[in-house]
């Protein structure tokens, strides 16, 4: 009889939740011997009764230290007994285990998203993965996450109100972590490194699912009430004025917007780009966004490459940037929409047919779109031009959610939170990263025009109260340099990218604000983030693991007997580059699966941390030697913290090659450089064999070193 009351509570709670599980199996695990489920967040009742309902009858259920337990008739009707976690409570475990029972626990005793700094993992969690080895247990990862709806258990109210909660669970497999391919003795901080790896691949596959950038945006969290996106000029956006100005912007442009063609887009970071980047979402318009740091005659090869129809901007944004001869050169060639223009010519009858749209967004989009594909171009952007012209890259709108749910799926972030972003959006980095993760998100996003305004963007970062901010290490030191230790105090989380982290950076921030800079790395082809470090797996000096969903392998490199070039396989990497010859950028193996080159020569270290040792391209042969042109920038930072240095190679008749060192520091002399590298054990073929000075070494759009310009300084002026 009390089989079958369980068997009845347990279908109740399963209707009565707004669960969907993701599996490979049936609802209720059942498994052979001992059984560890661990989950990746306890946030409640909720929470509870999933794993109440995952767990065979007569498991039990290991509540966190100090939790009373409430409700326990109602999981004991469930079937399941419910135990309080005691002072010895990996005993309590091991007893458990030993007799063969069935265990559900908590890898994270608090919420998944969360405001503030996350608490430390308690002592005794750190011992799961170690305890199900000895004991021989088979350890049965878990992913729960709420809707992206919302749902009736989250503390924020979206838009949209009724939700579902997810379980995602590991492949049911024998042994799902694969410990049984691990040595005899593996260490605990493998062990852990592999839970933690599984529960963020849970992540991810619970989270990404490929649709339009537009679509995806109508199933964030958007605030309805509170602003949503506010910039230094003073606009500030709720989630519902984001659709709708989207949709009026959409309705102007559509006249002037061909289908086919790419549509250029040349304005700074603000809310007015963000309302036409996804105003062309809305139409299923390519946006390609440009970079207007370029000259103007690098700017026209650009609009050409990528095939423009038509170029928006505005007039405002052209007088301050002094933009005018660069708008005059483009304007021979293609037509050019300015905002200003645009808003003047919005008729009655265009904004009552906006207001109708904006409470059927869904409808809009089918209407402008019928077909939608998820893996069609979503944007061009241009790479760098640090090593060369730039090239359009082709990004689909599968690759940049998949980046961002990768991104969440390391990196603990969602409503509640601000970022403050001030890279451009013509950059990889400020779009995907600090633009449109942030939105789907569900986080507050301040835009700030430019990352060169060193003086008044620490204010600004305090007067917003942001939690989250990235940025290269270029503009990090600079913004550090002119900041007060108040102006960051609301931060918690700081990234750099796009170029090496400094030690002279991480200690700047360290010791005046109080905060640790995570590192990532990525390119503009991989959407662009590849790894990243975060509060609880960083390893000073690496870029962090690679996130989940991504295939890494190395291939040797002639002359280099450590490390190897990096290539990388994965849902974001991009669709090919946009280019006449047919070359696209990408190697398909055997079986179909494309790879990219990134150039990069790295090596995997313990923990799966990835370090770089520099790139293809910036290595020097020297006397047959190869000599890696980024080590010798290190060095000369360390020996000259106050400037910016730049290594170059430089054809010479008997050794091939030489490295020049360009420096800011006028005061810097060679013997110096060269005593340090003695100190440190290096080589003479290692070093620089000349010393230039330079008052400022050129600089692109993103912050990093202009080589291909300094190339021909040095070419020019010191042959």
């Amino acid at each position: 009889m009390f089989d079958l009351l369980s068997r009845l509570a347990r279908y109740l709670t399963r209707r009565l939740l707004p669960l969907q599980v993701i599996e490979h199996g049936a609802w209720t695990i059942k498994r052979p011997g001992a059984l560890l489920l661990c989950c990746n967040h306890h946030r409640g009742l909720p929470d509870a009764l999933v794993m109440a309902c995952l767990l065979p009858a007569g498991g039990s259920l290991l509540f966190p230290p100090g939790e009373k337990l409430r409700f326990g008739w109602l999981f004991r009707l469930l079937g399941v007994r419910p135990v309080a976690a005691t002072a010895d409570w990996e005993k309590t475990l091991r007893t458990l285990l030993q007799q063969g029972g069935r265990v559900a626990t908590w890898w994270e005793y608090r919420p998944w998203h969360c405001s503030g700094t996350p608490p430390p993992r308690p002592k005794p969690l750190e011992n799961l993965p170690w305890l199900a080895f000895q004991e021989e247990a088979a350890l049965q990862p878990i992913h729960l996450r709420y809707g992206i709806h919302g749902s009736r258990f989250r503390p924020w109210r979206p838009l949209h109100r009724n939700g579902t909660l997810y379980a995602n669970l590991f492949p049911p497999t024998p042994d799902p972590l694969g410990f049984t391919a691990l040595a005899a003795t593996p260490s605990r901080e493998l062990l852990i490194s592999r839970l933690e790896t599984t529960l963020e691949q849970l992540r991810f596959t619970a989270g990404f699912h490929p649709r339009s950038l537009w679509e995806n945006l109508l199933h964030s969290p958007l605030t309805s009430r509170q602003p949503l996106i506010a910039d230094s000029t003073g606009l500030q956006l709720t989630g519902k004025q984001l659709i709708h100005r989207s949709i009026v912007l959409a309705i102007l442009l559509r006249r002037h917007t061909p289908p086919g063609n790419a549509i250029g887009v040349l304005l700074p970071t603000s809310g007015a780009a963000v309302l036409v980047f996804f105003a062309l979402q809305s139409l299923g318009r390519l946006p390609a966004l440009l970079n207007f740091t370029l000259g103007s005659a690098t700017l026209a090869a650009c609009a050409r490459q990528a095939r423009l129809s038509v170029l928006v901007t505005s007039r405002r944004f052209v007088a301050q940037a002094k933009l005018e001869e660069t708008l005059a050169t483009l304007g021979r060639e293609f037509p050019v929409l300015y905002l200003e223009d645009l808003k003047k010519s919005l008729s009655n009858r265009e904004l009552l047919l906006s207001l109708y749209w904006s409470k059927r967004p869904k409808a809009w989009y089918r209407r402008s779109v019928p077909q939608s594909d998820p893996h069609q171009p979503a944007v061009l952007l241009f790479t760098s031009g640090s090593e060369g012209n730039p090239k359009a890259v082709q990004l689909s709108h599968a690759n940049l959610l998949a980046n961002c749910v990768q991104m969440g799926s390391r990196v603990s972030f969602g409503p509640g939170e601000s970022l403050f972003n001030a890279l451009p959006l013509f950059h990889s980095f400020g779009l995907t990263v600090c633009t449109l993760a942030p939105l789907f998100s569900g986080m507050r996003l301040f835009l700030h025009t430019s990352p060169l305004d060193f003086h008044n963007l620490p204010g600004l970062v305090f007067s917003s109260q942001a939690t989250i901010l990235a940025g290269t290490d270029t503009f990090l030191a600079r913004w550090g340099r002119y900041a007060r230790p108040a102006d960051f105090q609301s931060l918690r989380l700081v990234f750099a990218g796009a170029e090496p982290l400094r030690e002279e950076t991480e200690r700047l921030w360290h010791h005046q604000f109080g905060l640790r800079i995570l590192q990532g790395y990525g390119a503009t082809e991989t959407s662009p983030v590849l790894a990243v470090n975060s509060p609880d797996r960083n390893l000073p000096g690496s870029v962090g693991p690679l996130l989940p969903g991504l295939a890494a392998r190395l291939e040797p490199v002639p002359g280099l007997n450590h490390g190897g070039r990096l290539l990388v396989s994965g849902p974001n990497i991009m669709r090919g580059y946009l280019r006449d010859d047919g070359d696209h950028g990408l190697e398909i193996d055997d079986s179909g699966l494309a790879w990219y080159d990134t150039g990069d020569v790295a090596v995997f270290e313990e923990g799966g941390f990835l370090r770089l040792l520099g790139r293809v391209k910036r290595f020097a042969k020297v006397a047959g030697e190869m000599v890696s042109l980024g080590a010798i920038e290190e060095l000369a930072h360390r020996v000259w913290p106050e400037g910016r240095h730049a290594a170059l190679a430089h054809p010479d008749a008997s050794r091939g090659e030489v490295v020049i060192l360009v420096t800011e520091c006028r005061d810097a002399l060679l013997t110096q450089l060269l005593a340090a590298g003695r100190e440190e054990g290096w080589g003479p073929v290692q070093l620089p064999r000349r010393l230039l000075f330079r008052a400022e070494i050129p600089s692109n759009g993103t912050g990093k070193i202009d080589y291909p310009a300094l190339g021909k300084w040095l070419a020019t002026d010191h042959p």
